[in-house]
């Protein structure tokens, strides 16, 4: 992340499943220092890495795939 940032000048998105985080990562708290994309299940507040945006599937009411949504929480 440290070198996206430097030769790119922009701050990188973390784009990872809570779980994940929760189980490999130990909670790290580098991580916590970006903006985080989560994918898969609802994030939780309590977990100290608020989301920005939040992947997760949603079946279609037209067929019975299950379609990404996205959303955003922020300004």
């Amino acid at each position: 992340l440290t070198k996206v940032e430097a030769a790119t000048g922009k701050r990188p998105v973390v784009y990872i499943q809570p779980w994940y985080w929760h189980s490999f990562l130990g909670k790290s708290a580098d991580l916590v220092e970006h903006r985080l994309w989560a994918a898969g299940a609802a994030p939780r507040a309590h977990d100290g890495w608020p989301w920005t945006f939040w992947q997760h599937g949603q079946p279609a009411h037209w067929d019975a795939r299950v379609w990404d949504r996205d959303l955003f929480q922020g300004s």
